[in-house]
């Protein structure tokens, strides 16, 4: 059954104080010759470019409700991050996850200077790469990558979960594994076993909740900020209300550091990566989900 997000005015609240924060908390860590960084003198990685643009990018659709514009607030050039992700891409394609992360900010790039038409990659080769990476590595994290990376470039694409053995006995382990799978049967040829999978994992679902309002990996392990994105995700491809959203938001303010980002846990270092669960997390609850 599906139920309109209830935005809960503590998260709205939270995350309006902290925007300004979170923004400069990513732009101390841009490098002036592309990407962005864990730290300020650390190097550019791929992972918390993506991490950052993602965030920046939520933001600004959640400040002006705008989902189709948004503001780059840097100071570094869109030219000298487009150069650093393309030579990202000129690289090995060794991993669905790693494509995924280089066209999403490639994509979100391109939106800030819509003059530019050249994608700089292949859209048939990127295609044919993930359809190969599906067909000899039917992993959980490769299949739910692949088609995001399908859908992210406009292509629609159906799996059939029956041809993907390790997917079908359900075995899940942690609530990533869990919003993956949601993720991929929401968008597979088996869309009719939605209800049924969301009956059977979402007493699991909160049980994964702990008393400090934030979720661990599984039920009866520790809270963190990771596990609370991962839950919500799977709470709305369920259609399903979080429980005890309040308490939640309580565990997010807890992670909130005096830096501006958001650590893993209470009092941890704030870092790219929890800074955008962080962030994610505050938007679903205040009842934005432009991204589903």
């Amino acid at each position: 059954m599906n139920h309109a997000q209830i935005p809960d005015t503590y998260a709205s609240e939270l995350l309006e104080a902290s925007a300004p924060g979170i923004t400069s908390f990513y732009l101390m860590r841009e490098q002036p010759s592309g990407g962005f960084s864990a730290g300020r003198y650390m190097p550019a990685t791929l992972e918390d470019t993506y991490h950052a643009i993602r965030c920046l990018k939520l933001l600004g659709h959640y400040e002006t409700a705008d989902t189709c514009r948004w503001q780059y607030p840097g100071m570094v050039p869109i030219d000298a991050h487009r150069e650093f992700l393309e030579a990202r891409l000129r690289q090995d394609w060794n991993h669905s996850r790693r494509l995924f992360h280089i066209l999403f900010c490639l994509t979100a790039i391109e939106s800030l200077t819509p003059g530019n038409t050249s994608p700089g990659y292949s859209p048939q080769s990127v295609m044919e790469f993930l359809m190969a990476r599906i067909r000899t590595m039917p992993a959980l994290d490769e299949c739910f990558y692949a088609i995001r990376t399908c859908h992210l470039l406009n292509h629609d694409t159906a799996m059939a979960l029956d041809n993907l053995p390790p997917l079908t006995d359900y075995s899940i382990k942690s609530l990533s594994e869990l919003r993956m799978l949601l993720y991929l049967i929401r968008h597979s040829a088996a869309q009719a076993e939605v209800a049924g999978i969301s009956r059977q994992w979402l007493p699991w679902l909160k049980r994964c909740m702990n008393y400090d309002g934030g979720y661990g990996f599984f039920p009866g392990t520790t809270s963190y900020i990771e596990n609370v994105y991962h839950a919500m995700g799977s709470y709305s491809l369920m259609g399903e209300e979080p429980g005890e959203a309040r308490k939640s938001v309580g565990f997010i303010r807890a992670c909130r550091s005096a830096r501006g980002g958001f650590g893993r846990r209470s009092q941890g270092i704030p870092f790219p990566d929890s800074t955008w669960y962080a962030t994610a997390s505050l938007v679903f609850l205040s009842g934005y989900n432009p991204e589903g």
